[in-house]
């Protein structure tokens, strides 16, 4: 397996194409390559001589403009919006302006050319490309025309053209920006004298002048009502205290008093008051010196309470007392009455002072609404005259800039002479030439890869110098792929030619066990040996047919088996060769199916048990034929090919490429102890040479 694996990797690589293999293809389609390059050359040189001429003039052009981000609107640049050059238009607008149809046709009626009428015209007009020189202003007009004085007409009118068209446009907004000023003076004018009007009217209507000073008299006379007011309130008040004051004095005046009239022991009892009045001045001293409980004081006091009793005792025996009407009393009654007439006239003062207050307040607060109204006049008027003040101004600055007003379009040079622009000779045959050479290189290149499959017998021999073991010829018309009545199928001749050469094959060693295989899927390879299979049996040899194509197994489907058990079930060893062995219509043949896929299928067809099942077969019949996978890609079968006598490859022309049938064949050869040689499938009658048969 080391050497195997050592060719395979040695083996040439399809699809890598590289400079040596280039050259070598166009060197082996010489003559479709340079077929190819000559007629494109030629091509280009009747094309050039075909082409129309035409001449081309430019010159170049300043046009002024802002950047595209624009700016702020402000008076200002509003005012350069429609006077200032350039200041409209952003420089990609103008440059989309000037490559408009309507600049385009203009300038046409300015060369005293004529308008298109048909397609055919539209197409024989002048070409104008317009382009920016670096990152300036500057824009280069190219004017290509039929000939030379026409370019050079239409490329000098562009710019003049561009720049009345500008100018044009300004002047109408200049216009507009008139009228609507003239409006807006207007508007702001009848404002102002319809404000002016409502303030009149409002002046008189209110008999106000100076809403201010109003304002501040009518606020000095509420002040000094509302300090009248708490002056009367104030007085109103001590009416109220005086009056609470006397009721409480008359309160505690009893309305009589006791007359006392003194009879005898006057003396007496002037020496007893003497006595109590000393008594009490020596109690004064004392509580001086002592609390009112300390036992001096109590004992003074114990003699005026008796000196007080003696006195009492003696003026009932000298007194005699009558009741009289009290002085105190009245005059308090009188004073009363006085203090209620004062509250009385407090209170109504403060009443119709505090009605004078709130009116006066009321006047204040409808000054106050008034002053509101005025001064929202007054601002009106203010405002109309700053706006009326503004716009004359505005409108005089726009006159001073509609007068300087400049073009944008300002040309730089004067119109080149023109010169010739078409046929290019050297551009039409440099492109003439390298699509001749890029399409001389995908003819020769499809040329080679055409036949770069394996298209004849003859192709096959020289890349694998084998033995062509069989020609098997197509059956377009037959409906089963197995061949069942051999007398009536003439392609069964072939198989029977393959069934004696791989017999011939046997003289030095013979050949038990057959591995078909094939380089790529779909080239019949199942058919092949099932039919082959058939013709060893039709010989009287006992046959045995393996499927280990787990892959895409089909053989069990041409005989009409079972898929299980098969070979698989075998390997995995669930089963025993008794019982996969399933016989067929066809007299001593057998066949076994793919059965279950081993999750190890390659190993298991390279294992010792498969290489000892390989013998017990052999053991049992004269031939084990076995149908595996496609060779290319899959190790299926290089893993298989050790353990059987000899291998042969089916193929079908045209299917595989050189290099993939080369590939197999080296393949086959490393891997198989016998390469048999090469089974061509599906050829046509005269190919597969039946024509005796």
């Amino acid at each position: 397996m080391a050497s195997t694996v050592s060719k395979i990797q040695d083996s040439p690589q399809a699809g890598v194409l590289t400079i040596g293999e280039l050259t070598r293809t166009i060197a082996r389609n010489k003559g479709v390559f340079w077929s190819t390059l000559i007629i494109g050359l030629l091509i280009g040189v009747g094309v050039s001589l075909l082409m129309p001429k035409s001449y081309a003039a430019l010159t170049e052009v300043l046009i002024e403009g802002p950047s595209p981000n624009g700016v702020n609107a402000t008076p200002d640049n509003i005012l350069e919006g429609l006077t200032v050059p350039g200041s409209s238009y952003s420089m990609a607008t103008q440059l989309e302006l000037l490559q408009s149809q309507d600049i385009f046709f203009k300038v046409l009626e300015a060369s005293n050319i004529p308008q298109p009428r048909t397609l055919a015209d539209l197409e024989d007009l002048p070409k104008i490309t317009i382009r920016q020189k670096k990152d300036s202003n500057v824009y280069i007009v190219v004017a290509e025309g039929a000939d030379d004085e026409q370019a050079a007409t239409v490329a000098g009118n562009y710019p003049q053209v561009f720049a009345d068209y500008l100018n044009g446009l300004k002047q109408e907004r200049v216009q507009r920006g008139v009228q609507f000023l003239d409006s807006r003076i207007g508007e702001e004018q009848a404002a102002l004298n319809q404000a002016e009007s409502d303030y009149a009217g409002f002046k008189q209507q209110n008999s106000v002048v100076d809403s201010n000073s109003e304002l501040q008299y009518r606020l000095n006379t509420a002040a000094t009502l509302e300090q009248s007011l708490a002056d009367a309130e104030s007085r109103e008040a001590a009416a109220v205290a005086a009056q609470s004051q006397l009721e409480a004095e008359l309160a505690r005046t009893p309305a009589e008093r006791t007359r006392v009239l003194v009879q005898a022991n006057k003396d007496e009892l002037l020496r007893n008051r003497a006595t109590l009045a000393a008594l009490e001045v020596q109690r004064e001293q004392l509580t001086t010196r002592y609390l009112a409980d300390a036992p001096q004081v109590k004992e003074i006091d114990n003699q005026i309470a008796a000196q007080k009793k003696q006195i009492a005792d003696m003026e009932k025996e000298i007194n005699a007392e009558y009741k009289e009407s009290n002085p105190e009393y009245d005059a308090l009654v009188r004073r009363i009455s006085e203090a209620k007439a004062e509250r009385s006239a407090s209170a109504q003062r403060a009443q119709s002072l505090s009605r004078l207050v709130a009116d006066r307040q009321n006047r204040v607060n409808a000054l106050a609404g008034l002053s509101a109204q005025q001064a929202d006049i007054e601002r009106r008027i203010l405002t109309h005259r700053e706006s009326l003040t503004t716009l004359n101004q505005f409108k005089d600055r726009f006159s001073l800039r509609d007068n300087e007003m400049r073009s944008p379009v300002n040309s730089l040079t004067q119109v080149s002479f023109p010169q010739q622009t078409r046929p290019n000779w050297m551009i039409n045959m440099v492109l003439a030439g390298l699509l001749s050479f890029a399409l001389a290189v995908i003819f020769a290149l499809t040329r080679d890869s055409l036949q770069d499959k394996v298209n004849s017998v003859e192709d096959a021999y020289a890349l694998s110098h084998s033995d062509v073991l069989a020609r098997i010829p197509e059956r377009p018309g037959s409906r089963n792929a197995l061949i069942t009545d051999p007398q009536t199928s003439v392609a069964f001749e072939s198989y029977r030619v393959l069934r004696s050469v791989i017999g011939f094959l046997s003289d030095d060693k013979p050949i038990k066990s057959l591995l078909l295989t094939s380089t790529k899927k779909g080239e019949g390879k199942t058919v092949v040996v099932s039919n082959l299979a058939v013709a060893f049996a039709l010989n009287g040899q006992k046959t045995i047919l393996v499927d280990t194509n787990f892959r895409n197994p089909s053989t069990h489907t041409l005989f009409g088996k079972e898929p299980q058990p098969g070979i698989g079930d075998v390997l995995l060893g669930s089963a025993n060769v008794d019982d996969v062995i399933q016989e067929t219509a066809v007299p001593n043949l057998m066949v076994i199916s793919a059965g279950t896929t081993p999750a190890n299928a390659v190993e298991a067809l390279g294992s010792p048990r498969m290489k000892a099942l390989i013998k017990d077969l052999e053991n049992r019949s004269d031939m084990v034929l076995f149908d595996t996978c496609p060779t290319l890609g899959l190790a299926d079968t290089p893993s298989l090919a050790p353990n059987v006598d000899a291998a042969a490859l089916v193929m079908h022309l045209g299917k595989s490429s050189k290099a993939e049938f080369a590939d197999a064949v080296g393949l086959l050869r490393a891997a198989s102890p016998r390469f048999a040689g090469i089974v061509h499938n599906r050829l046509k009658v005269k190919q597969a040479r039946l024509d005796n048969a």
